[in-house]
């Protein structure tokens, strides 16, 4: 899931192109706006011919926070652990102390040994 949560941040940061598309709301597809512009476009699914999106005023604000946060996750996952323990991109993003991710791991282990029976 942290692996999604990265790419879905870059790929709105850096790689879809707002100026050129819109996403229909009903099939998640992308749509060719007919006039290329900076507002964000967001099919109606119950009218198709309207915006959803246009009363969007603060969406320069919402690429900007996509922008920093892709680039605070990136540069948390190339730091590494915390503390010489494995997070995911999650753990890093929620920032999980040593002795937190030490009792995930035991109810973890608690639980799977209650579900499969002993190892």
């Amino acid at each position: 899931l942290g692996v999604l949560l990265l790419e879905m941040f870059e790929y709105f940061a850096h790689k879809f192109d707002f100026r050129k598309y819109g996403i229909d709301a009903l099939t998640g597809e992308l749509v060719r706006k007919q006039i290329p512009s900076g507002v964000l476009y967001i099919v109606n699914p119950i009218k198709p011919n309207e915006n959803i999106a246009s009363a969007t005023n603060s969406f320069p604000i919402l690429l900007g926070s996509f922008k920093w946060i892709f680039a605070e996750l990136h540069t948390s996952v190339l730091r590494g652990s915390n503390g010489g323990i494995q997070q995911g991109i999650l753990g890093k993003l929620l920032g999980f102390t040593e002795e937190e991710l030490k009792g995930r791991e035991l109810h973890e282990r608690l639980f799977h040994r209650r579900v499969f029976g002993p190892v």
